[in-house]
């Protein structure tokens, strides 16, 4: 049992805290983005507006496609952070004892 807790990755809490937080930041503005996308698309082409249909979907496919792509980034800078938050195994020890 102690072998799996030595194998597990232990962390910084506060560079892990960071790293959290703005993941789950970057993860709200990729989603806004996405739902700013589908809203220009429904709303195009009706009363309130001057846009055409195609129009609105086309921007609905440029928003989702930022969206996507910054979703990626926002997993792989995550996962870098956590590399980052990782304690050198020398520190796991001490902090063991």
């Amino acid at each position: 049992m102690d072998d799996r807790r030595n194998t597990q990755p232990q962390y910084d809490p506060q560079k892990r805290s960071k790293a959290t937080i703005r993941g789950v930041l970057r993860s709200i503005v990729a989603f806004y983005l996405a739902y700013l996308g589908w809203t220009v698309a429904q709303n195009a082409g009706g009363p309130d507006t001057s846009m055409p249909k195609w129009a609105g979907w086309a921007f609905c496919a440029v928003f989702m496609a930022v969206a996507i792509g910054f979703g990626v980034y926002t997993l792989r800078r995550y996962q870098a952070d956590l590399k980052d938050a990782e304690l050198p195994r020398e520190k796991r020890e001490d902090t063991d004892a």
